[in-house]
């Protein structure tokens, strides 16, 4: 179901922020306390932010472009029902239906007791040597 863009269901509500660092689109992003957005960084976040790095389509960026440091990058706070392209840590692998939750690095592996259930995934992915892109029902 990958396709060239983040949001594939739904609206969110958009917000545009500072980079802290590199951001790829599709990943879950958490504010910094300067007020910019870096990658969600607590594995088993129990309260994530959802907030999704948004292709940068206003300047002609693809969901394979990198916001660098100090860009405005264009996010969406997701609501549940939205579906997203989220990027799944390397070498996990999901069913249709399982629960994801924050690896820790702007990408998303599945639930454990630990953490938020973030969404639920639509496809089945085979873990593998890099990030894979899977669309995410937001819960």
């Amino acid at each position: 179901m990958s396709g060239n863009v983040i949001m594939r269901k739904g609206q969110g509500d958009r917000i545009e922020l500072k980079a802290a660092a590199a951001i790829t689109p599709g990943m879950l992003c958490e504010r910094t306390s300067a007020n910019a957005v870096q990658k969600n960084s607590a594995a088993a976040d129990v309260q994530p932010q959802k907030l999704f790095a948004l292709e940068n389509a206003l300047n002609g960026g693809l969901i394979t472009t990198d916001y660098a440091a100090d860009d405005q990058v264009q996010l969406n706070a997701v609501k549940p029902g939205d579906v997203v392209q989220g990027l799944i840590k390397i070498g996990v692998s999901l069913s249709i239906g399982d629960a994801v939750e924050s690896a820790g690095a702007g990408d998303l592996q599945a639930f454990t007791t630990a953490g938020a259930i973030i969404g639920f995934a639509l496809e089945a992915v085979t873990g593998g040597a890099a990030l894979v892109r899977c669309d995410i029902e937001i819960a």
